[in-house]
């Protein structure tokens, strides 16, 4: 290893840090002993979930101060207490925060506790039970001391620890910036530990680049990000000037799906951009990219969703399902029930059930056609099956035994999914949520023989911004779809 202030060249950094092996701490150039504070390490991911569990009992303890301020309305505190916390949540006020600090939080905190607060006063007018203003003073008072106390010990340990281990995409001008701060504010709780950048576009001499007393290394190139994450999933991410085009990034990130890290990303114009909502550090905004749809607590509400209304479909359906079936039956005979192999989740097979429509002549035939549009034997009913969809109606058994959800991208056959996601970098990230029984991009008209970049855009923006009532629209817009037997 060189030592501090050397720069050694890029084959020799690649030796010494392959993409698939990172370096620890303690194998960085050494500082000289003046710039150097001797830090006991981190304990990784368990940070995020004690500032989360901090600020929670603080709510708790302030609603029950804002109780024996008001004992007489019991459960309205109860509902305040409710209310906060999901507001709390939603706004994403129980994570680790990037720059802990009071008055920052302080506007949007007084904003949900008068929010939730208005409606706990006239509920408790309505019933005789009124909660009174020095309760709400008293539980803002509570709430607002114990953060306070909170940030000022969360950044006196964030100054004795090495932070959390923070990758730099790219090293620009603004790269170095963002990682000279990290190092100058150790109270923001990020540590970088390596940059990734094109190799094509990265100057030889920065293979090893010194800052603030030790040698950051780079650690390859944009398409090892996933690689390196795969690695280090407890890592956070910040993207800054990086040399490459915003899709590479996108495709990169999206492929990192499945790590616990949080990522950043410094705006290109970061020197305009005033959102209060934005993390800092030292001046410097961030945008922290949302969670991914597996990691939100409502992603847990969603199977319990598909469980349910695959229950109750399945039940009120069995007339039609039985009826479908006879029909099938009559039309050609034994074999109701059509089973063929799919890709869901992570890339994982599946039979996905149907009401059988036509009877390939090969299991490759039916493995490989992709259209069986003007088909001579589509029958009438296999036709009425197939506009209305209701040969797809057996698939809530596959939604029940967790092969699929009832919204997703549609699950294809391993055939083809090998083919697109050759043609369509994107096409593979698909995958990163369950398959679908309808899906984002069905009910924008993207059925059957349709551009298959298009439909994996719809998919992967429905992946992006998941939320349940997303779901409940999807839903909604099959079902008119349905009524009204639009292009399906």
């Amino acid at each position: 290893m060189p030592k501090h202030g050397t720069v050694m060249s890029r084959e020799s950094a690649i030796a010494d840090f392959p993409g698939q092996r990172l370096p620890a701490h303690d194998q960085f150039a050494p500082a000289p002993p003046e710039q150097v504070s001797e830090r006991p390490p981190a304990r990784s991911a368990r940070r995020r979930s004690r500032v989360a569990v901090w600020l929670v009992v603080v709510d708790v303890i302030a609603t029950c101060a804002a109780y024996a301020a008001m004992p007489s309305a019991s459960w309205i505190t109860g509902g305040v207490l409710a209310g906060v916390l999901v507001l709390n949540a939603t706004g994403g006020r129980y994570r680790d925060p990037v720059e802990p600090a009071l008055l920052d939080e302080l506007p949007g905190l007084v904003g949900r506790v008068l929010v939730v607060s208005a409606i706990g006063m006239a509920a408790g007018d309505l019933v005789g039970r009124p909660l009174r203003v020095t309760a709400v003073v008293m539980f803002l008072g509570v709430a607002c001391g114990g953060r306070l106390v909170g940030y000022v010990a969360l950044r006196r340990l964030r100054r004795a620890r090495q932070g959390r281990p923070t990758m730099i995409v790219g090293i620009g001008p603004a790269g170095r910036h963002v990682a000279v701060a990290m190092l100058d504010h150790p109270e923001c709780g990020r540590e970088p530990v390596g940059w990734i950048d094109d190799e094509s576009t990265t100057p030889t001499e920065l293979a090893m680049l010194p800052l603030r007393g030790r040698s950051l290394p780079w650690l390859g190139d944009l398409s090892q990000l996933p690689t390196l994450m795969a690695s280090h999933p407890d890592w956070d991410i910040v993207v800054a000037d990086t040399s490459a085009d915003d899709r590479a990034v996108a495709e990169a990130l999206q492929r990192c799906d499945r790590c616990s890290g949080e990522i950043y990303v410094l705006p290109r114009l970061h020197p305009l951009h005033g959102d209060a909502a934005m993390h800092t550090v030292s001046s410097l905004p961030l945008v922290r990219l949302r969670r991914a749809a597996h990691r939100s607590p409502a992603w847990r509400l969603k199977r319990c969703v598909d469980v349910v209304v695959a229950v109750v479909a399945l039940v009120l359906l069995s007339p039609v399902l039985a009826l479908c079936a006879l029909c099938v039956y009559l039309e050609g005979g034994p074999g109701v029930i059509f089973r063929q192999v799919r890709v869901g989740l992570d890339g994982h097979r599946f039979e996905i059930l149907k009401f059988r429509s036509l009877t390939p002549t090969t299991a490759e035939e039916s493995a490989q056609q992709w259209s069986i549009q003007g088909d001579p034997r589509l029958g009438p009913v296999g036709r009425v099956l197939r506009t209305l969809s209701l040969d797809e109606l057996p698939q809530l058994w596959n939604v029940l035994r967790g092969d699929m959800s009832l919204v997703g991208p549609r699950p294809e056959r391993p055939y083809f999914v090998q083919q697109f996601s050759s043609q369509y970098p994107h096409y593979a990230a698909r995958h990163r949520v369950p398959a679908g029984l309808t899906g984002f991009a069905q009910v924008n008209g993207l059925r059957g023989d349709t551009d298959i970049a298009e439909r994996a855009w719809f998919d992967n923006a429905y992946i992006t911004r998941w939320s349940l009532w997303t779901d409940v629209k999807i839903l909604l817009r099959t079902a008119v779809g349905f009524v009204t037997r639009g292009d399906r």
